[in-house]
């Protein structure tokens, strides 16, 4: 009986190997292109209890896990062409967007980054950028300026077409102002916040990546299974009103925000 049982255990160890294998090699699919959302990228000694601050070591091993299995870092523009129809994804394409202009960015993520070769996107808070009472953590517009001149022109010696939803919080009347002011991409935070609507270009959602995301949360974000059982989970939510909780409730679609 106990050999039986070990046999067993192997069998099923070599089949959850060899599905977690061909999964790694044929994961994600092409045309899944994964919008991850960093915040703060932080020392390991300073990342305390915010669920925003992301270690240098963690940070570090999830450029080098993108850099070492051929994913390709895209850009706003390069994403846009692909979400447009104009450009066909060439599949392990990812884009990284960091929120909020902290300082974190330039002092710890960039020079990780730049070590692999590695291309981002950072939203920026004009009133951070201009207010001395933000100027401590925050980079200043003449920072801005001084930080990389040809960063700078590309950034700012041209329209801006990609928004980025304060808290990822807005309802149609907002994307309907964002579209008509030019931009064309608009990016929000979690799925939940589309409440049940299907996502447009000016819906996009992102995946944020924790403190305690270890790698294999990290491939799980990538290869496209984590947003695809968020997306079942919240269906699941949606059709029965449950929550995690386990309590019954009517399921009622806000109109004022997504």
């Amino acid at each position: 009986m106990k050999f039986i049982r070990k046999r067993f255990v192997v069998w099923l160890l070599l089949i959850v190997l060899a599905v977690s294998a061909l999964g790694f090699i044929f994961l994600p699919p092409q045309g899944y292109i994964p919008v991850l959302m960093y915040h703060f990228i932080m020392p390991d000694s300073e990342i305390g209890t915010s669920s925003l601050n992301l270690g240098v070591r963690n940070f570090e091993r999830q450029m080098w896990f993108l850099k070492t299995f051929g994913f390709q870092t895209l850009s706003l523009e390069e994403y846009d062409e692909i979400k447009a129809g104009k450009r066909k994804p060439k599949g392990r394409e990812i884009l990284l967007t960091f929120d909020d202009g902290h300082r974190s960015y330039s002092e710890h993520a960039l020079p990780i980054m730049d070590r692999f070769r590695i291309h981002s996107s950072l939203f920026l808070i004009w009133n951070h950028m201009n207010d001395a009472m933000w100027k401590k953590d925050y980079l200043t517009l003449d920072e801005m300026k001084t930080d990389s001149k040809r960063k700078l022109e590309n950034t700012f010696g041209r329209p801006f077409y990609f928004f980025c939803y304060p808290s990822g919080q807005f309802n149609e009347q907002i994307s309907e102002r964002v579209a008509e002011a030019g931009y064309k991409l608009a990016f929000t935070t979690a799925q939940k916040r589309l409440n049940g609507k299907p996502e447009t270009f000016f819906s996009i959602t992102r995946l944020k990546v924790g403190p305690r995301d270890n790698l294999l949360v990290f491939w799980l974000y990538v290869s496209g299974i984590t947003p695809y059982v968020k997306k079942l989970d919240l269906l699941f939510h949606q059709l029965t009103g449950r929550k995690a909780s386990g309590t019954l409730n009517v399921y009622k679609p806000s109109h004022e925000t997504m």
